[in-house]
C-alpha cells in the first residue's frame, strides 16, 4: 500500500466519523430537548391537578392501595 492510499483512506474516515457524530448529535440535542418538554410537561400537570400538600397525599396514598403496583 501506498502512504498516499492510506492518507486518504484516514481521511475518508475522519469525514464519514465526523459526519455521523454531527446526525448523531444533532439526533440526540432533539430527542433531549422533546424528553425534556415531556418531563417539564408532567411536573406542571402534577402540580396543576395536585395543589395542595393534602391533595399529592391523598394521591401518593391512592398508590398503596392499587394492587397492580405491589407487584
Amino acid at each position: 500500500m501506498s502512504s498516499e492510499f492510506r492518507t486518504q483512506g484516514r481521511r475518508a474516515a475522519s469525514v464519514v466519523a465526523l459526519t455521523t457524530a454531527k446526525r448523531a448529535m444533532r439526533s440526540g440535542a432533539v430527542w433531549g430537548l422533546l424528553v425534556g418538554v415531556l418531563a417539564a410537561n408532567e411536573a406542571l400537570s402534577y402540580h396543576t391537578s395536585f395543589p395542595t400538600l393534602a391533595s399529592r397525599e391523598k394521591f401518593a396514598q391512592s398508590f398503596g392501595h392499587t394492587p397492580r403496583l405491589l407487584r
